[in-house]
């Protein structure tokens, strides 16, 4: 492989992976352009582009009220928040002015982008708190204490199933592979900072490692691509 090629990828996965800092964020999409939003809707619709629940729910929602807040509806949902704000999720959302799509038969895919307006708030971390022990008070009597032998109960305790949700059983898994991704897309470019400076047999090294990271990379990247298809 060319010198020069070889820096060509790496910039390709810095620049991917400053796209990826963008899994930070908690968007709050808002539709500034009504009339333009909606017959793109109607489009949308009718040449059945996609079908994301995740992505055909924020739609529907930005039709009924006009703003969505991902976070809120996420926390709705009891779902992570990369549920609403991935890359498919952003490629009809919030598409950077420089990227372009095409569909299977080689028209430009819909982009809701124009009639849209982005505002964001950070993530942060949820905080798990246990519920409060109730304590059942004692009463004092001034009769006689009688001294009652214990009995046990032979019949299992069982527990309520939590309500589940239609992304609940994704979620996770979605969440698992961004972060997988975030780290080798950094580890990437911690490599690529070497290897501009090293020579002879370690350059070598450091091209063999960043080639075994961008294909396990890409191989998540397919992964997490079924995953979201399936939302």
């Amino acid at each position: 492989m060319k010198k020069t090629r070889l820096l060509e990828i790496i910039r390709e996965e810095i620049s991917y992976a400053l796209k990826e800092d963008l899994l930070n964020e908690i968007p709050i999409y808002s539709v500034i352009d009504q009339e333009g939003f909606r017959k793109t809707l109607d489009d949308f619709k009718e040449k059945e582009i996609s079908k994301s629940k995740a992505l055909n729910l924020l739609l529907t929602k930005l039709d009924d009220e006009g703003v969505v807040d991902t976070g809120q509806i996420s926390k709705d949902l009891g779902v992570d928040t990369a549920t609403f704000n991935n890359a498919e999720i952003r490629k009809f959302l919030a598409r950077p002015e420089d990227e372009r799509f095409e569909t299977k038969t080689g028209e430009e895919l819909i982009d809701f982008t124009p009639y849209l307006e982005k505002s964001r708030k950070e993530r942060t971390k949820k905080v798990k708190t246990d519920e409060p022990k109730v304590t059942k008070e004692k009463t004092i009597s001034s009769e006689p204490k009688v001294t009652k032998e214990k009995t046990t109960s032979s019949e299992p305790k069982t527990t309520p199933k939590p309500e589940t949700s239609v992304f609940d059983s994704s979620g996770d898994s979605l969440s698992d592979l961004k972060d997988e991704i975030i780290k080798i897309t950094t580890d990437m470019k911690d490599l690529a900072k070497k290897f501009s400076k090293a020579e002879g047999k370690e350059k070598e090294n450091l091209r063999n490692q960043l080639k075994d990271l961008t294909k396990m990379k890409k191989e998540l990247e397919i992964e997490l691509e079924e995953l979201e298809k399936q939302l």
